[in-house]
C-alpha cells in the first residue's frame, strides 16, 4: 500500500532528524541572486543548495590568505577628482569671504 502525503512527510522528517540535517534559509538581493544564477549556470548545477554545499566544502582547501580574499566583501573606492577638490576649495573660500565668523581670513586672497 502506498503512503499518503502525511506519512511521507513524517518519514522524511524522521530521516532528516536521524542524519542531523539542518535547514538554512536566507534572503538575497537581486545582485546576489544574479551572481548565484551565473555561477550555477557556469557549473552546470540547477540547485542552489548543491552549489553552496560544493563551494563550502571546497573552501576548506583554501589557504588563509585565499580564504580571506574570497570572504572579504568587495568595497567601492571613492576618489575625489582634482576638479571636484578645486571646486570644493573655491566654494569654501567663497563662503569664508561671505561670512568669516571667527575664522582667520587674512591669508585668503
Amino acid at each position: 500500500m502506498a503512503l499518503n502525503q502525511q506519512q511521507r512527510d513524517e518519514k522524511a522528517k524522521a530521516k532528516r532528524a536521524q542524519l542531523g540535517d539542518k535547514e538554512l534559509r536566507h534572503r538575497v538581493r537581486p545582485g546576489s541572486n544574479a551572481c548565484l544564477e551565473r555561477n550555477k549556470a557556469r557549473a552546470g548545477i540547477t540547485e542552489t543548495s548543491e552549489l553552496l554545499q560544493i563551494v563550502l566544502m571546497n573552501m576548506e582547501h583554501l589557504g588563509d590568505a585565499a580564504f580571506t580574499a574570497l570572504t572579504t566583501p568587495p568595497r567601492h573606492t571613492f576618489e575625489i577628482t582634482e576638479t571636484v577638490a578645486r571646486h570644493f576649495h573655491n566654494q569654501s573660500l567663497r563662503e569664508l569671504r561671505r561670512d568669516p565668523g571667527d575664522e582667520n581670513t587674512a591669508a585668503i586672497k
